[in-house]
């Protein structure tokens, strides 16, 4: 040994705890203990046994693989080494180095005592890279900084994630790497073909049947299978630990930590860290395979939104330009037919037209409360005179039918309502009434309750109808249910009404209860919460029909006096002949049947009304007419109506916002057109 000590002066100086010289088959030769003498107290003396004969046969093989490593690299070799007996297990780095060919020089540092310290920078480690990986928005660059952490954390050389993938025409199951990180002497992987669309079999059958039980592989390269060492030395690693990678339960593909430089011995406490982190991978993975899926699905959801809106409002503008025509010119023909039977052949198509057209009007509401754009605006508001207002043409339709029909303001009531919703919801409770009700009377009551803490606004609508058994008091509330259903239901009807009220109720923080014994009829409350106390105001009393007051009345006009004009600009020839029949007798009325002509008779001569369509086929459209009318001089302030079938809120906050003044949604009603014009002309002279 004393002819030794100076050619490894300079190793005791680095591994002082235990210097070892043994040779090929792993025997004795000689040995420096230091503090650590006894490991080697044996009867008889050490010098001349085998490793396993003074430790065990693992600790041997370690040192073995070592020493032939060392040889073949002809260089020094490093790792770490475990010695484990009943009472303790003991932790070594190594270093060996062949002397000659027939013997070697080892170095063992313990480091045991650095274990706990060892278990604090694997969890910091581990920390770190979940932090990047449960942070990053982009997969690909948490995966890429992660890796480049557990290097350092590890000690690694060499990590890589493999991902499998199913070949559906073999069958098969092959692994692509994906990613890979390599200390700065090592080169990467990754654009290896070699790496690419390796098949487990048959090669590595018994390595993809571990992995898949989600067992790990932890092993030395030269102990493996030579499929396994030829598919390990494409990565150039001697010692490795294969963890299986699960998302959603399936076997997604590993991480593989490898060491180039060594056949290391990997400690318990970094296989664990491994695991551990495996599991934060594939959860990870998961995550960011979910939100991939919700965010295809969401475009597919938005796609088939705009579809559907794109589909609706086309439907509703097709309808509604052709009910206009079909409306309109009925009305005239039951005015002007003398013939009995002819006036009730019009009044039916009358009839028919007003059905079809509540029916698309409920479907376009539905429409815009499901994808939540309906437009409103919430103030406070007196709701008696808008209910007097709502209930006037069902008093006439209740009227035809014989029925009375009975309204009693109890109090005033008041609540924070949208006018135009708040209307509509009063609407269709009373066409249910009304329509359900055969003899007898239809009754409305307002009035303030006190329920659950808190003041509510009550409109009560009660009638004689057939009630509705209890069973069908959920169901009438939803989209196109009725009690009865099928071929033979007693009623016609979309079955819309009730779903439309019970979402209008419920946008404005209020409800809607049914009380219904079969047979009695049925009532029905509208709760809204009351803005103000309750305020006596008078009598209950019976609103006879007189109370109401009687549509706008237009005297002809005086023949000295100039007519108003105004320009009908429509592409529909039929309903711009409507229109003019409408107002033909009162005003001066110039048409233009596309957008371009519009604005050149606008040049020309100043109209003191324009009514505008929307959509006028090809050239440019009614928005843009409008906003190039309002760029000529005199134009700024003339009253420009849209008349167009697109009535969603958004089509007529886009149209208002292109430069309109008013807006009309066909059909168009005689009457409200009238009224219309004649109030913005009074303005305008």
């Amino acid at each position: 040994m004393n002819r030794r000590i100076e050619a490894t002066q300079n190793l005791l100086e680095v591994i002082p705890d235990i210097l070892l010289w043994i040779d090929n088959e792993g025997k004795l030769l000689d040995y420096h203990p230091n503090n650590h003498a006894f490991l080697f107290e044996r009867e008889g003396g050490s010098i001349g046994l085998s490793l396993e004969e003074i430790f065990n046969h693992d600790l041997n093989s370690q040192m073995l693989l070592m020493a032939s490593n060392s040889r073949e690299k002809k260089k020094l070799q490093s790792g770490q080494i475990t010695y484990r007996t009943p009472e303790a297990v003991s932790r070594f780095e190594c270093r060996i180095a062949p002397v000659d060919e027939h013997s070697y020089i080892v170095g063992w540092r313990e480091i045991t005592h650095l274990s706990e310290s060892r278990k604090g920078d694997l969890i910091k480690g581990n920390s770190k890279a979940t932090l990047i990986l449960l942070t990053e928005n982009s997969l690909e660059e948490a995966i890429r900084k992660s890796l480049k952490v557990l290097g350092k954390t590890y000690q690694a050389n060499r990590i890589t994630l493999f991902r499998n993938h199913f070949d559906p025409d073999s069958e098969e199951v092959f692994m692509t790497l994906q990613h890979e990180w390599s200390h700065q002497d090592v080169i990467l992987s990754l654009d290896s073909l070699q790496l690419v669309n390796i098949p487990y079999n048959p090669d590595l059958t018994l390595f993809y049947e571990t992995l898949k039980n989600n067992t790990p592989v932890i092993a030395i390269t030269q102990d493996l299978t030579p499929s396994a060492q030829g598919f390990l030395h494409t990565l150039d690693v001697q010692s490795v630990v294969i963890m299986p990678v699960y998302v959603r339960n399936m076997f997604w593909g590993f991480l593989g930590i490898g060491d180039c430089n060594s056949p290391r011995v990997w400690k318990e406490e970094e296989v664990s860290a491994i695991k551990a982190i495996s599991l934060v991978l594939g959860a990870v993975i998961q995550k960011h395979k979910d939100q991939e899926e919700l965010t295809i699905a969401r475009l597919h959801a938005e796609e088939s939104d705009r579809l559907k809106s794109s589909i609706l409002a086309n439907i509703n503008h097709e309808l509604r330009t052709p009910m206009t025509g079909i409306l309109g010119f009925s009305e005239i023909l039951c005015e002007q037919l003398k013939n009995k039977e002819f006036q009730q052949m019009a009044q039916n198509i009358q009839i028919s037209g007003r059905r079809l057209l509540a029916t698309l009007n409920s479907m376009i509401e539905l429409s815009q409360f499901e994808a939540k754009k309906a437009l409103f605006k919430l103030k406070e508001t007196k709701l008696n005179e808008i209910i007097l207002l709502t209930c006037e043409p069902h008093l006439a339709a209740a009227k035809q039918k014989k029925l009375g029909f009975e309204i009693y303001m109890n109090e005033s009531i008041f609540s924070f309502i949208d006018e135009k919703l708040f209307a509509q919801l009063l609407n269709h409770i009373l066409e249910n009434a009304v329509k359900f009700t055969n003899s007898g009377k239809v009754i409305i009551e307002t009035g303030n309750r006190w329920d659950s803490g808190k003041s509510w606004s009550c409109i009560t609508v009660t009638d004689t109808g057939p009630g509705i058994p209890k069973e069908f008091h959920e169901l009438i509330f939803e989209e196109f249910r009725q009690v009865s259903e099928g071929y033979n239901r007693s009623f016609e009807g979309s079955g819309l009404g009730l779903t439309l009220s019970k979402k209008i109720a419920e946008l404005m923080n209020g409800r809607i209860t049914i009380a219904s014994p079969e047979h009695q009829g049925s009532t029905f409350i509208i709760w809204l919460p009351s803005s103000q106390h309750s305020i006596s105001e008078i009598q209950p009393i019976i609103m006879e029909q007189e109370f109401f007051p009687e549509l706008v009345k237009f005297e002809d006009p005086d023949p000295l006096i100039a007519l108003p004009s105004v320009l009908i600009v429509e592409d529909n020839r039929l309903n711009s002949e409507l229109i003019s029949i409408y107002l033909g007798s009162t005003y001066h009325c110039t048409l233009a049947c596309d957008g371009e002509m519009a604005v050149e008779l606008a040049r020309n001569k100043h109209y003191e009304v324009i009514l505008m369509d929307i959509n006028l086929g090809n050239g440019i459209d009614g928005m843009e007419a409008t906003r190039r009318i309002r760029g000529i001089s005199g134009y700024q302030s003339t009253p420009i109506i849209a008349v167009t079938g697109y009535t969603m809120d958004s089509d007529k906050a886009e149209i208002l916002a292109a430069g309109c003044s008013h807006y009309l949604p066909k059909p168009i009603d005689k009457g409200e057109l009238s009224s219309l014009i004649s109030s913005l002309v009074g303005k305008t002279r």
